[in-house]
């Protein structure tokens, strides 16, 4: 088993790609999937599983885009309940796909529905991914919902620390959310980690009482970025697949014809920018990589503006790569709901109750 890693930079996020025997899970993939199923096709990888953990506040998902173009089955928390067909992820209720298995976990604080996903190989816990729950020496952030309902939300998010941690010390966990993220509660650290790790080296493991844990999540709250609040219902609704094509560059020309009023977001690289300028435009000071986020941020939705940029070309595609049509038989339906795992004598390894 082997465990890729897409760290966005701009948005302090990481997709994972985990591959077994040519079968692949794809975890909370960003709308750009071309990066995701180029790697795939690379390694001959057919995907058989596209997760998200949660309803993301920080990007628009391409979970559907991706299950759609490989047919592989998407799934989501049940409680997401999404208006497009996925596999819903009840509270440890295994869903089965031969010798890959997903174990859902019900993990509330980030978001309500947030669930956590252990995957487990022939049988046995391979790697957990936590979202935006249990992150490197640090937590999701609980009050994106609003500050009336930030409490009752830190207090499930407590509750769900601890039951991740309840899991084996070996197993790696791999967060979506880290450094740079504004959907952390506090500074993340290290991309990936284990669960023995953060039970001994995360402070908020070692808060002694939920009140406690509650009042110093809630007492080091960043900023919430304007454009979280059009993401959740882009992510619940779905969205088009991204267009084809090339962007287009455009020239001092091309700006000068804009209607009156036009913003100009310069996202060159900060080289090009150096050489020369154009007067009245915003600048971005990220990266090139990461430049539309808090490009975005900063000039609000729904505003008609203009980026130039040199032009990007898509990355280049295996033709071998599964793009079969996917379809609600893949277990969208609640009728083929899979059943529990085999009970054991781990929570995470019966079928509990639901939370």
């Amino acid at each position: 088993m082997d465990v890729l890693t897409f760290r966005t930079a701009g948005l302090g996020d990481q997709t994972y790609l985990l591959v077994h025997e040519g079968q692949g899970v794809l975890v909370d993939p960003q709308r750009d999937i071309d990066r995701f199923l180029d790697a795939a096709a690379e390694q001959d990888v057919q995907l058989r599983f596209v997760l998200d953990t949660h309803l993301h506040n920080d990007y628009v998902s391409g979970a559907e885009q991706a299950a759609n173009t490989t047919g592989a089955q998407l799934v989501l928390p049940a409680a997401a309940a999404p208006a497009y067909p996925s596999t819903p992820a009840f509270h440890l209720e295994d869903i089965p796909g031969g010798a890959l298995t997903i174990r859902p976990i019900h993990t509330p604080g980030h978001t309500p529905e947030h669930t956590s996903y252990l995957v487990l190989v022939d049988g046995e816990p391979a790697a957990l991914f936590s979202g935006g729950s249990l992150l490197v020496a640090s937590a999701g952030r609980p009050d994106l919902l609003g500050p009336e309902r930030a409490r009752t939300m830190a207090t499930l998010q407590h509750q769900s620390l601890h039951r991740l941690a309840g899991l084996p010390d070996s197993l790696g966990l791999y967060p979506t959310h880290g450094q740079g993220s504004f959907c952390t509660a506090s500074g993340a650290g290290r991309l990936t980690s284990t669960i023995g790790q953060e039970r001994r080296e995360n402070p908020l493991l070692a808060i002694p009482t939920a009140e406690q844990f509650v009042d110093q999540l809630l007492g080091s709250a960043m900023p919430i970025p304007a454009f979280y609040r059009f993401m959740g219902p882009a992510n619940v609704l779905g969205v088009p697949a991204m267009p084809d094509g090339d962007l287009p560059e455009l020239s001092v020309d091309d700006i000068a014809t804009q209607p009156e009023g036009t913003q100009v977001v310069d996202v060159r690289p900060r080289a090009e920018q150096a050489a020369g300028i154009l007067p009245g435009r915003w600048r971005s000071r990220s990266p090139p990589t990461s430049a539309a986020g808090p490009a975005g941020w900063s000039r609000g939705a729904h505003r008609s503006c203009s980026s130039p940029m040199p032009t990007r070309t898509s990355p280049s595609r295996s033709p071998s790569s599964p793009r079969s049509a996917w379809t609600p038989s893949s277990g969208s339906s609640a009728a083929s709901r899979p059943t529990g795992p085999a009970s054991g004598s781990s929570w995470w390894a019966s079928t509990g109750s639901a939370s």
